[in-house]
């Protein structure tokens, strides 16, 4: 026992090692797991999966779009929701006299329902600390000349709800002395909540169908169509057929928000390699503890190699001991790592501030995720069992016995 005490201490040292290694890179890439499904199912919810621009502005555009939407209602009765949009760049102005940047979009009053349903939906899934302003949004309807403003943006210019405010297109800022200035002034309904940046924090919302009859005298007004499918992650499938359609311009949700998935993407790629190369790393404590057995039980060996004792068999026994101390750390951080991960994902902890896209700590557990990294445990316990077992295979019957 005395003579063994080392080689026990750094075994168990080892095997601790491992279980925390595992176990931390499967709870980590569990929870970006979650943060990655959370950030895409609430822009499902809210943003439209494919939205279609014509190319050219004004009536005929407008002619153009209503065309596409009767044509995508007769021809594709799968779609969710085929929404005629009007989107116009504005300058927003308050009483106060504070000046903003805000993009006002008009839904007809069924799409507006839908929308704001949806984003009660999303935000009703998990209890939040949300603020009186941004209770319930589907209990109204936006009237004539009422608008819902983007919590963030009616943050910054002190927007609250009862409030009235001015939109100016930006076009009247270049108009020659003595023409009419274009501008409406609407009265914010309601404050709305989606915990997407580049909606809190810029958008406002109206009922197209009962208007802002100022804003659409406007030359710079767009016309569009959101579509919503039944599938989003499919929009590369129905997009190919619009091949020929030349007169729009087509974007997709991925294509939006592009820059955001691929830092997404090199984030978890860059955390997963960090954290493997830490499991690696404590892989090494195993390599110690082979050499020190080694280094003790070499006479031991040189006479079992004098007895007839292949080399095949010295590997599988020095490699057996190896994976004993690697499996053990393996299986035991694994099942750590999926514990957590699992209630996390099951029981997620309310304790992150309303600045992120969900204020719990979400994880999601896929199998996958699992087999890969006990995939990438066992090549490292393997490349750490290889190394010392070579020195020892080279060694004859008469070195071993020296030592």
């Amino acid at each position: 026992k005395r003579s063994g005490a080392l080689v026990k201490t750094i075994s168990w040292i080892s095997i601790g090692s491992v279980t925390v290694g595992v176990a931390g890179l499967i709870l980590v890439t569990s929870i970006m797991n979650g943060f990655n499904e959370t950030i895409r199912t609430r822009m499902f919810g809210v943003e439209p999966h494919i939205v279609i621009e014509p190319k050219v502005l004004g009536e005929e555009g407008a002619f153009q779009i209503q065309e596409l939407s009767r044509e995508l209602k007769k021809n594709h009765p799968e779609f969710i929701s085929v929404a005629e949009v009007s989107k116009q760049d504005v300058i927003l102005r308050t009483y106060e006299g504070l000046f903003g940047g805000a993009v006002v979009k008009g839904y007809p009053q069924k799409d507006l329902k839908d929308f704001f349903q949806r984003v009660d939906q999303l935000n009703s899934r998990k209890p939040e600390r949300r603020e009186s302003a941004e209770a319930s949004q589907t209990e109204f309807e936006l009237g004539t000349n009422e608008v819902a403003v983007g919590v963030d943006l009616a943050r910054k210019l002190e927007i609250f709800e009862g409030d009235e405010i001015l939109l100016i297109p930006p076009e009247s800022l270049l108009l020659p002395p003595g023409v009419e200035t274009i501008y409406q002034k609407v009265k914010v309904a309601s404050i709305i909540y989606t915990r997407l940046a580049n909606i809190d924090s810029t958008m406002i919302f109206f009922n197209k169908d009962k208007g802002l009859p100022f804003l659409q005298k406007a030359s710079s007004l767009k016309n569009q169509i959101e579509l919503r499918l039944p599938q989003p992650t499919k929009v590369q499938h129905w997009l190919s057929s619009w091949k020929s359609k030349n007169d729009f311009i087509v974007s997709t949700w991925e294509t939006r928000n592009e820059a955001l998935f691929f830092a997404l993407r090199l984030e978890k790629i860059s955390m997963t390699t960090f954290l493997s190369l830490a499991v690696l790393i404590t892989g090494f404590s195993i390599v110690s503890a082979l050499v020190l057995l080694i280094s003790q039980k070499s006479s031991d060996f040189g006479i079992l190699m004098t007895m007839g004792m292949s080399a095949a068999n010295a590997r599988k026994l020095f490699s057996g001991i190896g994976f004993i101390l690697a499996g053990s750390g393996i299986v035991v951080g694994r099942s750590i790592g999926i514990i957590l991960s699992l209630y996390l994902q099951y029981f997620p902890p309310d304790v992150l501030p309303s600045i992120y896209y969900d204020q719990t700590i979400p994880a999601r557990v896929y199998p996958w995720t699992v087999l890969v990294v006990l995939g990438v445990s066992l090549l490292f316990a393997w490349i750490g069992t290889s190394m010392p077992v070579r020195s020892l295979l080279k060694m004859s019957p008469t070195e071993a016995l020296r030592r």
